[in-house]
């Protein structure tokens, strides 16, 4: 079952790295014709620098959800160091994995209040009629990839809760068969 989980996260981390790299290059594209048009025929495009901001923030929203697939959020890792006067290997890999599992289910409850909140807050805009400044494109569709991204690390993280209950249920068939 770990393992099928494991296959998911991969498959889905796949699609997170394949759209934050077509997305990644349309925003290097946008760039470059942002600075040739404003250098080369003195003709800045103000739709393109628009575009450009917004393209940024869903490349960051995206490179959180490949984060999250790898396990790789900035984190704080003083319990090895806390850890290292138990002499158990597997007692202390198994402490590691719980807190690595109390870490997921914390992520995992955070970022389903801020979907929902942001679910609520693209409603919002959408009702209100709200636009962006240049291009006039609907401002709930600019947002809508910082909410898809919430919603996929989440999903992430609930896969990396998985794993690690998976990992302490092996740990603890490993103890009881070595007993």
């Amino acid at each position: 079952m770990g393992n099928t989980i494991g296959k998911i996260s991969h498959t889905l981390g796949s699609i997170e790295r394949a759209i934050t790299f077509v997305v990644f290059l349309i925003m290097l594209a946008l760039l470059l014709i942002q600075v040739f048009c404003r250098y080369v025929f003195n003709l800045p495009l103000a739709w393109a620098d628009e575009l450009v901001r917004y393209v940024y923030v869903w490349v960051s929203f995206f490179g959180a959800c490949i984060a999250a697939e790898e396990n790789s959020h900035i984190s704080i890792n003083i319990l090895p160091a806390l850890l290292s006067k138990i002499q158990d290997e597997n007692k202390k890999q198994l402490v590691i994995r719980c807190f690595d599992l109390f870490a997921a289910v914390v992520v995992t409850i955070f970022f389903i209040f801020i979907s929902k909140w942001l679910l609520e807050y693209n409603q919002s805009l959408k009702l209100s009629g709200q636009f962006t400044t240049s291009n006039q494109w609907p401002m709930w569709l600019m947002c809508a990839p910082m909410t898809v991204s919430c919603i996929i690390i989440a999903i992430q993280y609930i896969l990396n809760a998985l794993l690690a209950l998976f990992d302490i249920a092996g740990y603890s068939h490993k103890k009881g068969a070595a007993a």
